[in-house]
Formats: structure tokens, sequence, C-alpha cells
């Protein structure tokens, strides 16, 4: 019974400090909040990569981000989403009490798979997650015979 409190104290104490390893790289990774104060957590934007048997389907959560504020880029195959949230302009004579909600850019890159047509894509925003729609096409043919004279 001993052995078994000690065991449960010891995990619960690695527990905490393995939690706190985890609070502090979240800390180092927040963008600021609007002069400074406070601190959310946008700094990288989640995505889900999707495929059926015609297209693959790139969504990705970006709340509060207008469409002006979103680029889409495509070189090399890379994909890659660059969104900006705006600071929001405080109200003179206003008491902010704390302020969470932050602001800044976020990007993120993925790499495409080789038979994701890119000159195919179409993109739309609803309620903050965008989603892009890529066709697939057939395998580049990469190996060129070279015949013999």
């Amino acid at each position: 019974e001993q052995r078994k409190q000690h065991r449960t104290m010891t995990l619960s104490l690695f527990r905490n400090d393995f939690g706190r390893l985890f609070d502090d790289m979240e800390s180092a990774l927040d963008f600021p909040s609007a002069g400074g104060k406070g601190g959310g957590r946008q700094s990288t934007m989640a995505l889900d990569l999707a495929e059926n048997e015609k297209e693959y389907i790139v969504k990705a959560d970006i709340p509060g981000v207008a469409k002006e504020d979103i680029v889409i880029d495509i070189k090399d195959n890379l994909l890659t989403l660059k969104a900006e949230r705006k600071s929001a302009t405080e109200t003179k004579g206003d008491h902010y009490h704390f302020v969470e909600r932050s602001y800044g850019a976020v990007s993120r890159s993925l790499r495409m798979p080789e038979t994701a047509d890119l000159t195919s894509c179409k993109a739309k925003l609803n309620d903050g997650v965008l989603q892009i729609t890529i066709d697939k096409r057939e395998p580049p043919v990469n190996t060129k015979r070279i015949l013999i004279e």
C-alpha cells in the first residue's frame, strides 16, 4: 500500500513537471497581443489534409481573419498559407481588465503529393475555416528512355 502511494505521488509530480514544461514551451511560442498585453495561443495554424478519388482537400482553422488578410502561394509543389489577424483598435476611455485575444501573422507550408494538380486550386473561407480543393492528376512520368544509336 505504501509503495503504491509512493508510485502515485511520483507519477503526479512527473505529470506536473511535464505539464509545466509544455506550458512554458507554449508560452514561448505565443504571439504578442494588442499593446503587449495578454497573450493568446495563435502560434500555429491547425491543418487537415484529406483526399478522395478526385481531389485533395486542405482545411485550415483561421478564426477571426478576413479573406483579404489570407495569402495562398504555390511554388515547387509547396502550398503555403499565410494569414494575419489585424490588431483591434482600442476605444478611448474603455478600461480593459485583461486582453487575451492576440493578433499577428501565422503561416504554414506543406508539400503536396506529385499527383496534386496545382493549377486547379479553389479556395473558400467559411466560419473561420479555409478550405482549399486541389484536383488530382496522373503521376508525372519521371523516367526517360534513351535509345542507343
